[in-house]
């Protein structure tokens, strides 16, 4: 911004990185300091608000940001200035990555039960973007009712499993169930029991928002990424 605002007081004119082009650009808006100023306040606020849009695919983390005493635009803000102001436009999943990954250093954010949850949105955020870049075939709920239709029950319960690549296991040190039920809106005043806990997050479809089981064991990630349901009785 002071290259902008202030190119010969910085340097600009002597920098080797710039072309000659480039200088003439950075003159030109420096003759209009006000308006240049007031153009980069607007955008970098609109990076801000990006940020906190981004928020809504993390529930969790958003609902523990909001509820605390920080002040969510001031940290979004820092946020958006560690990153050196860099502008991933509409992919918000990777603006939810960097967000995520921030928080983890933010003091408040520091108890263990908070690293648990920015763990769990970390690990939904990494499966959300591998998916983006190659998505599956069938995705787990489809693959299901398919299945569902094609066998019938004979005289005992069944169950049926569809092993997919839509699922990932991340761990917490807190039966973080309460939270899980209600990501958008939990009471986060509620005490949470102490436990080891496993939990599937998988994308039942393209269109549908992650969605959590408790796993009874960690197992491999390919076998643990198998969702079951009750078929008949």
């Amino acid at each position: 911004m002071e290259r902008v605002l202030h190119p010969k007081d910085s340097g600009a004119s002597e920098a080797t990185s710039l072309t000659a082009g480039e200088i003439a650009i950075l003159a030109d808006y420096a003759g209009t300091p006000a308006a240049t100023e007031t153009n980069i306040g607007m955008y970098r606020r609109g990076l801000v608000r990006n940020a906190l849009a981004a928020l809504s695919l993390v529930p969790l983390t958003r609902r523990l940001l909001y509820v605390s005493e920080l002040d969510v635009e001031a940290v979004a803000a820092d946020f958006v200035q560690s990153t050196g102001y860099c502008d991933n436009g509409p992919n918000f999943w990777r603006i939810a990555a960097g967000f995520v990954a921030y928080l983890t250093k933010v003091p408040e954010f520091a108890a263990l039960l908070r690293q648990d949850v920015l763990a769990l949105d970390a690990a939904a955020v990494a499966l959300a973007r591998r998916l983006g870049e190659s998505a599956p075939a069938v995705w787990p709920e489809n693959a299901t009712i398919t299945r569902s239709a094609a066998g019938r029950c004979v005289g005992r319960e069944s169950a049926r499993f569809v092993a997919s690549r839509t699922a990932v296991v991340a761990l917490s040190h807190y039966d973080l169930t309460p939270w899980l039920e209600d990501p958008q809106d939990f009471d986060s005043d509620v005490e949470l029991e102490p436990s080891t806990r496993h939990w599937l997050i998988y994308f039942p479809t393209a269109d549908a928002a992650h969605t959590y089981a408790e796993t009874v064991r960690p197992r491999r990630p390919r076998l643990q990424s198998s969702i079951g349901s009750q078929d008949c009785g």
